[in-house]
């Protein structure tokens, strides 16, 4: 029964863990980021309001340009580098003391958070048999939820202490979690595919023809 709840071993489970990972560091963000921004950084309920807005819809602009950029490099790269970036945002947030910079880094963080997840999704396509996709999206679909549910009780219980130190703990998870993410997506391998043979004629061995399998 237990191996039911495990994604089958491969690019599959990879793709499920470093989900389960990102999202743990997002759901204790989504928790504290409210009262950091408001308590200890002093904004206005208001401008964290209108910062964090300014910052989802630049990344909902950005989404097409970022989805023909995953195409042109391939969603690997993409969304290994749009997690680093991700995690420079968030470490840029313990440095924050006025509106303007926060908007500067609440765009950062949204345009590549949220890039960096559709290239993921780009990724489990090519990384996943067509006939396994829509199981293995199951899987990391249940990370998700899952790496939410227990990030939200860590900040949970960053608000219960309500210090500074505590904040900023939880905005290191957050972005270690971008790191650990991108680290197991960049050695992620698809698996490579012997090309056809043409009726009649052997493989090439040939030392002019390099090999693709």
């Amino acid at each position: 029964m237990f191996k039911d709840l495990i994604p089958p071993p491969g690019p599959p489970r990879g793709l499920a863990l470093a989900q389960l990972v990102c999202r743990l560091g997002d759901g204790a963000y989504n928790i504290c980021a409210a009262l950091y921004f408001t308590r200890i950084v002093g904004l206005s309920p208001f401008q964290m309001s209108l910062g964090l807005t300014i910052g989802w819809s630049a990344a909902l602009v950005l989404s097409v340009p970022l989805g023909h950029l995953a195409d042109r490099v391939g969603p690997r790269g993409t969304s290994v580098t749009l997690f680093v970036c991700a995690a420079l945002s968030v470490a840029s947030f313990i440095f924050i003391t006025a509106f303007v910079p926060f908007i500067i880094a609440s765009c950062a963080y949204a345009v590549s958070q949220r890039g960096g997840s559709a290239a993921e999704q780009a990724l489990l396509v090519g990384l996943v048999p067509k006939d396994q996709v829509t199981r293995v999206r199951a899987f990391v679909q249940s990370s998700y939820n899952a790496g939410m549910t227990i990030g939200a009780g860590l900040g949970g219980l960053v608000l219960l202490f309500d210090r500074q130190g505590a904040y900023y703990a939880a905005f290191a998870l957050n972005g270690i979690a971008f790191l650990v993410a991108a680290y197991i997506l960049r050695r992620l391998r698809s698996r490579r595919r012997r090309p056809p043979r043409t009726a009649g004629r052997p493989a090439s061995r040939s030392s002019g023809t390099p090999r693709t399998w």
